[in-house]
């Protein structure tokens, strides 16, 4: 297990909703070793807090390199404004209890309750 995969296990352990995967997409701006997989990851925790993660994990020494990564919430059609950044993880904490939109790099949108 990765610590990607622990990070968000900690952080999944009192959420709500976790989602986890490896997509193969990599990010051109950043150099990245050759043979590194991207993986992204998103927790709730128990006070509505979201918690995105994006990491490169070295297929050959499975060493972990940061990537950029961001959380949106959802304004209006096609309009979305970025609420945390952050390399390696982002947080958004939340500030209210209304239900809302968000994304975050490489994580389709889902609903939360937060300000």
């Amino acid at each position: 297990m990765n610590r990607v995969t622990r990070r968000a296990g900690a952080v999944a352990a009192t959420a709500l909703l976790a989602i986890g995967g490896t997509i193969g997409v990599g990010s051109p701006a950043q150099a990245l070793p050759k043979g590194c997989t991207p993986q992204y990851s998103l927790g709730i925790d128990s006070s509505q807090n979201i918690h995105a993660f994006r990491y490169c994990i070295d297929n050959n020494t499975g060493q972990e390199y940061p990537m950029s990564t961001a959380i949106y919430r959802y304004v209006s059609p096609n309009v979305w404004t970025t609420v945390a950044t952050g390399m390696g993880e982002a947080v958004y904490y939340c500030n209210g209890h209304a239900l809302n939109i968000y994304k975050a790099v490489g994580i389709p949108q889902f609903f939360n309750t937060c300000g």
